[in-house]
């Protein structure tokens, strides 16, 4: 089945479009034409005046739609976690498996292994710990947290086909196993630490990349000390996640991570359950969550992930940070799509899978395209 996607605005993950169309052809993008030139044998579809871009793709979901990925290790729990997001635009993830046991990890690897052939959207799997520091686990089960063995560091480089990317603190890993785990092509990403500096670039010697929810959980920059955001602010290549909701991040430190890391900053949502849900109360391990006008808080007054998504993170960067609307849409889909070195995602291009966002003058999601299927969501 073919069509074409007409009388919109495209960003094509770069630059914005007028007077062109996306001709969709099964599963993947067959062109971007001129409008004018569009035969009359292509069926077309009238955005009225809409917003066309990427879908979104997140590296930090939790859960979605009810369900914590945690308690539900089964491709029916990622498939209700898949659909929550979807309807915020979300195209493309990575479950998220919080610190937990090696056996629960194992199943999550084998899990996400099978839902990579049945759901569209789920990219691979990030492990989020164990391998981290006790002192900021923030929400993570304390009973799991530990420094990591060399058997498991090898199980999960063996699987670097699922895992795509890992969490760890430089205090809990070596640079030897972050260099096996990197070698294997999975993203090391630094957090939930209480590093310094020092050790935090020995990690990116050897192969670490990125870093998780930036400014949180992490040891803060000072004056004569850079600690973790300070050695991730200095990167010059590294990747960094982060949670713009107005609660993790103060938007003015937004600002500043923009300036110093540019097309490297991506958005994260680190999604909780009550995203796609009116659920408002969920256990993590031994802790209770409730989540409140959009804050999730345990009952040790620790900030428990998001109730965030990446419809209202990008309208966050837009109306509250004061950035353009190309720059928050790339920070939503291209830029983590590069994170990960996923060359087809993030751009809509000739080729690449009809996975688009169709939004209003407002960011508000219209529809979403997965795989060259249209969802109406005026009609959900």
């Amino acid at each position: 089945m073919s069509y074409a996607l007409t009388n919109a605005t495209i960003f094509d993950g770069n630059k914005l479009l007028k007077d062109h169309s996306v001709v969709v052809e099964g599963a993947k993008v067959k062109d971007i034409v001129f409008t004018e030139i569009l035969g009359d044998d292509v069926a077309r579809i009238d955005l009225e005046g809409a917003l066309l871009a990427p879908g979104f793709v997140d590296l930090q979901v939790n859960g979605g739609g009810g369900v914590l990925f945690n308690d539900d290790i089964s491709v029916t729990g990622l498939k209700t976690i898949a659909q929550a997001h979807l309807r915020y635009g979300t195209t493309s993830f990575l479950p998220t498996l919080i610190t937990t046991s090696f056996a629960d990890m194992k199943e999550a690897i084998k899990v996400t292994r099978e839902a990579k052939q049945k759901i569209p959207q789920v990219l691979g799997l990030h492990l989020e710990g164990p391998f981290i520091n006790l002192k900021k686990r923030g929400t993570h089960n304390p009973m799991y947290v530990r420094k990591a063995a060399d058997v498991e560091i090898e199980e999960i480089a063996d699987n670097a086909d699922v895992v795509r990317v890992i969490t760890v603190a430089p205090e809990a890993v070596t640079p030897k196993q972050v260099n096996l785990l990197s070698g294997k092509g999975i993203k090391v990403s630094i957090g939930h630490t209480d590093a310094t500096k020092e050790n935090t670039q020995s990690l990116e010697r050897a192969g670490a990349s990125m870093y998780t929810h930036l400014f949180n959980a992490m040891s803060q920059l000072q004056s004569r000390e850079l600690g973790v955001v300070g050695a991730a602010l200095f990167s010059k290549t590294s990747y960094a996640g982060i949670i713009v909701d107005g609660f993790h991040v103060d938007l003015d430190n937004v600002q500043i991570a923009i300036k110093s890391l540019g097309d490297r900053l991506f958005l994260v949502t680190d999604a909780m359950p009550p995203v796609g849900s009116n659920q408002k109360q969920f256990s993590l391990g031994p802790l209770e969550v409730v989540c409140e006008d959009g804050k999730c808080i345990n009952n040790e007054g620790a900030l428990a992930g998001s109730a965030l998504n990446m419809a209202q993170a990008v309208r966050n960067m837009v109306y509250e940070v004061g950035i353009g609307i190309t720059q928050a849409l790339a920070m939503a889909s291209l830029y983590p799509a590069r994170a990960l070195r996923i060359e087809n995602l993030g751009r809509i291009s000739q080729g690449f899978p009809a996975n688009f966002v169709i939004l209003s003058p407002q960011i508000e999601v219209m529809q979403v395209v997965q795989e060259g299927l249209r969802i109406d969501l005026r009609d959900s």
